[in-house]
């Protein structure tokens, strides 16, 4: 389900996304690749969820990304786990 969602919001802000928003995941881009070069999984993850709900705020579609992370929990948590297991 996330992965739809995921790939309807992209395609919505393709068509029409905030210049400040934008520049949110410019510099969110630039400090995962600090946290990668640092080894920081913890950093890593928790820029990249911010990644994504920038993207759905900038859409305007906030309310759905809060859905998504009720439903995300146990997703979470692995994919939090593989980032650990791969900086290891």
């Amino acid at each position: 389900m996330r992965e739809n969602l995921e790939k309807a919001v992209a395609e919505l802000a393709c068509e029409d996304f905030p210049e400040e928003a934008m520049f949110k995941l410019e510099q969110n881009v630039k400090m995962q690749e600090l946290s990668i070069t640092q080894k920081n999984y913890e950093s890593l993850f928790e820029l990249d969820e911010a990644f994504h709900q920038t993207i759905f705020e900038g859409c305007g579609k906030a309310n759905v990304w809060a859905a998504i992370q009720q439903m995300n929990v146990p997703f979470q948590r692995i994919r939090f786990l593989r980032l650990a297991a791969d900086f290891n």
